[in-house]
């Protein structure tokens, strides 16, 4: 009987072991799963900020794109400018040539270019209107 219950104890002892060793199993793959998801969420982390870092990219390109478009406007600007400055000096030069003209034109014609000098003028009037249009 002594050894029966000796064997029993044996038993319940190598059972008790082989208890300690499934729970050392299973907490092993417990924390193999915790590593498993915490790659997961450091994965997710480095997915998060690489797209993160493609959204700033994005946004960089966007602020280029409007930079770009904003200097693309002053450079269309300063070319309306330099186009109403050339228009500015052009009836000008024409009106001085047109009175170097008369001077040299006998006096009966002086009232007819009169005229052709207001038409000159008139016609800087519709200049000065096309360049504030633009």
């Amino acid at each position: 009987m002594g050894t029966r219950v000796a064997l029993s104890r044996v038993a319940l002892s190598r059972f008790a072991l082989s208890r300690v060793a499934l729970s050392r199993v299973v907490l092993s793959r417990v924390a193999l799963s915790r590593v498993v998801l915490s790659r997961v969420a450091l994965s997710r982390v480095a997915l998060s900020r690489v797209a993160l870092s493609c959204f700033a990219l994005s946004r960089v390109a966007l602020s280029r794109v409007a930079l770009s478009r904003v200097a693309l406007s002053r450079f269309a600007l300063s070319r309306v400018a330099l186009s109403r400055v050339v228009l500015s000096r052009v009836p000008f030069s024409r009106v001085a040539l047109s009175r170097d003209v008369l001077s040299r034109v006998p006096f009966g014609r002086v009232a007819l270019s009169r005229v052709a000098l207001s038409r000159v003028a008139f016609s800087h009037v519709a200049i000065s209107r096309v360049a504030l249009s633009t």
